[in-house]
């Protein structure tokens, strides 16, 4: 009788469902970005009645237009809302760091605003993301039902 013990993955898969879990939060933290702002967000203005348009011609060339942001999608939502509340099962200490990273800040500027050295905070960031690949599984699981 032979003790079969589980096998270990190979560190090739968990490098890449750790890259696709990266991924999947930093799409998660983009569609966060380009949601509206609601009225709570906003800075306070002074309210007038008179309406706002543009007196001189030249203004109103291509040149000086707002470029036009991206569309978020029901599906980009529901994949944001999957992620945010898998992350909000994670410590506070890992949330930050991965949401930090997810994010876009850079290894030096987290080392500066938290204290610690960057080897510390890819541990940390390695553990949270190695925690957060059950909820890859479920997730993997959610889209092929759909």
């Amino acid at each position: 009788m032979t003790n079969k013990m589980a096998q270990p993955q190979s560190p090739h898969i968990l490098k890449k469902s750790r890259q696709d879990i990266q991924q999947h939060l930093r799409q998660a933290m983009a569609t966060l970005r380009l949601l509206p702002l609601s009225a709570r967000d906003r800075p306070l203005t002074i309210k007038s009645s008179w309406g706002d348009f543009q007196q001189i011609a030249a203004l109103s060339s291509a040149q000086y237009r707002m470029p036009v942001r991206r569309k978020v999608t029901p599906q980009d939502i529901s994949h944001m809302d999957f992620w945010l509340t898998a992350m909000a099962n994670l410590p506070e200490g890992q949330r930050r760091i991965v949401m930090a990273r997810a994010c876009g800040i850079p290894w030096r500027r987290l080392e500066e605003m938290d204290g610690r050295s960057h080897t510390t905070l890819r541990k940390i960031e390695a553990d949270a993301l190695y925690k957060l690949r059950a909820s890859f599984g479920e997730y993997k699981q959610l889209i092929k039902a759909s």
